[in-house]
């Protein structure tokens, strides 16, 4: 699925906000007027959809702040499980760590991490489809591959003498709505029970997904090809600075946004690109453990915060103003302090 499901009648199947035919309406309030569970969706729709609204024709999807990604090698403590609880691994293994940090997601939904999480990379690897594990193998002695157009590499010298294959992955960050606090309720739909309940809360959470990336190509910049000139920035933000709703929505259905040409086809098409990463792998396709993971930071989609485009700004060359040609006067002025002109003497007429 697309957009988070729940198992409650009372909360929509998928996130109201991901709806192509989408017009938020504000609630008007009247003496006497009767409200229902819908009402009050309802206004939580219009605030939810003007803020995503905003940030997305504001800044534009991607990260926000911090979400590092790093690949760390860890040793667990050995210590004795107990009765009925699973051991704990005593072999050192692989992880992706992801910092904590917010992003904004292709529809302006705030995604936030509010603490480190970690996919096993040993786990990922050995469920991966022997088709997608052998569509996203890449040769690192070919000069077209995108280990040599991806950044620099965090370990340039090995990974400069290394000649092997190695496992093309991306790391994407999806909006999740989780329900909480079940509370009792009366029964809805087909159903008839005494005992029905429904969640009082929704949490706004994530989900991280690692793809194998048969597709090289990395997201396109809006703003790549718009030279560092008042102007030309003024005519990209007057032809749409970010995806359009005619961009975002064609080829998709009401409820499935377009998916972008570089995006696997299991992911999200709302979520973010987050980190890169090259993975050695043998010939029998198990994790070359003698060459470091690499992880490309750099390429993901960023959404700047106002301060970091102060600095940028800053730091660019200022672009020389546009000459303007200086009005013509109507007649000539002195400047203050100069001899006034003599006015010429009117002729007197001869008796």
């Amino acid at each position: 699925m697309n957009a988070p499901t729940t198992q409650s009648p009372q909360t929509p199947t998928r996130d109201p906000l991901v709806d192509r035919e989408l017009r938020p309406d504000r609630l008007h309030y009247a003496t006497g007027a009767m409200l229902d569970s819908g009402d009050f969706l309802a206004e939580q729709l219009y605030h939810r959809g003007r803020l995503a609204r905003a940030l997305l024709l504001l800044h534009g999807p991607g990260t926000v702040a911090g979400l590092r990604v790093r690949v760390e090698t860890v040793t667990p403590e050995k210590k004795d499980p107990q009765a009925g609880t699973f051991a704990p691994p005593e072999q050192p293994y692989e992880r992706v760590r992801v910092l904590p940090g917010a992003a904004i997601d292709r529809l302006g939904r705030l995604v936030e991490v509010p603490a480190s999480a970690c996919l096993r990379l040993e786990r990922w690897m050995e469920n991966l489809s022997a088709a997608d594990r052998s569509n996203a193998l890449y040769w690192s002695a070919d000069a077209g591959s995108p280990h040599h157009a991806a950044g620099p590499p965090v370990d340039a010298e090995r990974w400069g003498r290394w000649r092997g294959q190695y496992l093309l992955a991306d790391l994407y960050l999806r909006f999740h709505a989780c329900e909480r606090g079940k509370t009792p309720a009366f029964a809805t739909g087909p159903y008839d029970a005494l005992d029905a309940v429904q969640p009082s809360r929704v949490r706004d959470g994530y989900e991280l997904k690692l793809y194998a990336q048969p597709f090289p190509e990395l997201p396109p910049d809006p703003w790549a090809a718009v030279e560092a000139d008042p102007r030309a920035v003024q005519e990209r933000v007057l032809d749409g600075g970010y995806p359009t709703d005619a961009s975002m929505w064609e080829g998709g259905g009401r409820h499935d946004p377009a998916r972008p040409a570089h995006y696997p086809s299991a992911a999200d098409p709302t979520a973010v690109l987050l980190a890169r990463l090259f993975i050695p792998v043998l010939e029998s396709g198990a994790r070359d453990t003698a060459v470091t993971v690499r992880v490309d930071n750099h390429a993901r989609p960023w959404a700047y915060p106002a301060p970091a485009l102060a600095r940028l700004a800053s730091t660019a060359p200022a672009a020389a103003p546009p000459a303007l040609k200086a009005p013509r006067r109507l007649r000539e002025v002195p400047a203050p302090g100069a001899p006034q002109p003599e006015k010429p003497s009117e002729p007197t007429q001869e008796s």
